[in-house]
């Protein structure tokens, strides 16, 4: 009897930590997972996420057609973004490996002042570090709340972390030439 209480013991939590490993294993490496991780961000945040179409996984690379959101106060669409992702447990981390983003538009309109009159300022820590390394954003434009683009952008590419702060190691931007004036 005593054989066979120690046998549960033991064999329960290797059944937990097993089924936890393969969880965490099928949300990196599976398109099903890979979806239902989408699935969730998007019912998470305040605003809507739709895309088009996702194909692949998020640790070998995350395909991308007509990524929407709009929220308070912004509009954001990349017809085209492929990523691949890696999630550490211990310590909790992100490494983004590659991100890369094509025609990218931003749209700001104008938010209204909170209850209090006054306007809420915009803050965004990390509550774990994120390094990011092959970043490359192609076809960029930032929008006015009227739809006219203010800032356009050839390319951006950038490798660095954030967590506390921004830290880059490296930064490419590109702008069209009929725009530079010196």
């Amino acid at each position: 009897m005593k054989l066979r209480t120690l046998t549960g013991f033991i064999a329960i939590p290797a059944v937990l930590v097993a089924a936890g490993l393969f969880a965490w294993w099928w949300l990196l490496h599976t398109e099903p997972g890979a979806r239902w991780v989408f699935e969730r961000a998007a019912s998470a945040i305040n605003g809507s996420l739709t895309v088009n179409d996702i194909s692949g996984d998020l640790a070998s690379g995350l395909q991308m057609e007509g990524l929407r959101f709009e929220g308070s106060g912004v509009r954001a669409s990349v017809e085209t973004f492929e990523a691949a992702i890696d999630i550490g447990l211990l310590p909790i981390a992100l490494r983004v490996s590659t991100l890369h983003a094509d025609t990218v538009r931003l749209q700001l309109f104008d938010i209204p002042a909170d209850e209090s009159g006054q306007d809420s300022p915009a803050s965004f820590e990390m509550p774990f570090p994120l390094t990011f390394g092959d970043v490359r954003v192609s076809d960029f434009e930032f929008l006015d709340a009227s739809g006219e683009a203010t800032i356009v952008i050839n390319s951006i590419e950038t490798e660095g972390n954030l967590h506390e702060v921004l830290e880059m190691n490296r930064l490419s931007v590109v702008l069209p030439e009929d725009l530079l004036e010196f």
